[in-house]
């Protein structure tokens, strides 16, 4: 028995809980005394199982809050995913693009503005220069012309929608469709992440794992805006494994919505 034994054993019960509501605040040793303390006395497992259930219940309640806020109300998943199917029986479709090849693509227009951009230098210089301003421009609209031409030939088409009584997440077009039959393994992922070195800024991201029985993968990227919140307790995007898997990000003006599949793919799996 140590000090802290001898001490809690004078305490009432009343104290003793509150204390051990509060035993982060306290160290390791008069932690291990109070659970003894309480375990003797039978009250330790109640006291375990009230903090449980206290946390729940705020768990509850700020997901409850964040729904209010990202969907306008707090309906269930099963009546979210019942009011998000359409009557050709889709639950939500778009467009996406590989995000290596948008990278490429954006990397082509890139060069093409700058080459515009040093037509219009060229342009208000000197006589001398015109020549080398036509040829600046003509350089500049190729490649743009070519990164546009990638971003739309990119253009992938998703869908997961429910059909012969099956449910299915389609990715792809032309008969290089990958699709995902449901009920298959999903993980989403929330945290910030650099979107600028000078200014610093991060900006809230959210990833989907879509993994099939048979081995097949793929990952949906999505980034809020940087008003935004992210979801409360889903995972970090830490703990996500990236590499060899192909990465899917919205197209154009377009967004993936990866908050709504969730919660469509959650109400699904409790029906």
């Amino acid at each position: 028995m140590n000090d802290f034994t001898e001490l809690y054993e004078t305490w009432s019960d009343e104290d003793m809980l509150d204390a051990f509501h509060r035993r982060a605040d306290y160290l390791p040793e008069a932690q291990s005394a109070m659970r003894a303390v309480l375990d003797c006395r039978g009250l330790l497992t109640d006291a375990i199982n009230k903090e449980v259930l206290a946390k729940e219940i705020i768990h509850r309640q700020t997901e409850l809050k964040y729904d209010r806020q990202t969907f306008g109300d707090s309906v269930s998943d099963q009546e979210f995913a019942k009011r998000s199917r359409r009557a050709d029986g889709v639950y939500m479709d778009g467009y996406v693009q590989r995000r290596a090849s948008r990278g490429k693509a954006f990397l082509i227009i890139g060069h093409g503005l700058f080459f515009i951009v040093l037509f219009c230098i060229r342009l208000t210089a000197r006589e001398l220069f015109r020549h080398d301003a036509e040829v600046f421009l003509g350089l500049g609209l190729l490649a743009s012309a070519i990164g546009f031409r990638m971003l739309q030939g990119n253009k992938i088409p998703f869908s997961l929608y429910e059909m012969g009584g099956g449910i299915f997440l389609d990715i792809g077009a032309d008969g290089r469709v990958q699709q995902f039959s449901f009920p298959f393994e999903y993980e989403f992922y929330a945290g910030m992440q650099h979107i600028s070195v000078k200014p610093h800024i991060n900006a809230p991201f959210l990833y989907a794992l879509i993994k099939s029985p048979t081995g097949d993968q793929m990952i949906f990227e999505e980034q809020l805006t940087l008003l935004e919140n992210l979801p409360p307790f889903w995972p970090s995007i830490d703990a996500l494994q990236m590499k060899n898997i192909p990465c899917y990000v919205k197209y154009g003006f377009g967004r993936i919505d990866l908050r709504n599949m969730k919660k469509i793919l959650d109400g699904l799996q409790k029906v």
